[in-house]
């Protein structure tokens, strides 16, 4: 199974970008299974792309928290999949987790790091760009997709 994986630090918009892939997915392939992961409204989703079965999730800051996206990614042998995942290395870190799952797999992991404004968001509404950004980054993902398979 190949990984994608969109690292950042917490409440940048890595749930959002994931959430665009997902409906962009949704437009143009068919959706085998989805299922929310918590009450935030994280969510793992699988999609058939042109016979190619591909795993999301938009959950990822915690390693407990990828332990059930990826046991369905694998029930359904999928491909690859696209995850998010915490930058920092913590002891109970995604990041070690996903890491881990390379290494079981024998792949490399394809790492993309999250478009982050910071404070210039709040000083100057930057709302509407924010939303092109994610909506490129999804973009980047799903081109990465299409590659990859």
């Amino acid at each position: 199974m190949k990984i994608i994986a969109l690292q950042g630090k917490s409440n940048i918009g890595k749930t959002t970008v994931i959430t665009k892939l997902y409906h962009k997915l949704c437009v143009s392939y068919k959706r085998k299974n989805f299922s929310i992961s918590n009450q935030d409204g994280d969510f793992a989703a699988i999609f058939d792309i042109n016979s190619h079965i591909i795993g999301i999730t938009s959950i990822g800051d915690y390693e407990k928290d990828l332990i059930e996206p990826f046991k369905i990614f694998e029930n359904n042998n999928c491909e690859l999949c696209v995850v998010c995942c915490h930058k920092k290395h913590e002891t109970n870190g995604s990041k070690n987790f996903i890491e881990s799952k390379a290494k079981q797999y024998g792949v490399n992991i394809m790492w993309y790091t999250k478009a982050y404004l910071g404070t210039w968001n709040t000083q100057y509404n930057c709302g509407v760009e924010i939303d092109a950004i994610n909506d490129i980054q999804a973009n980047i993902l799903l081109k990465e997709i299409l590659l990859q398979i």
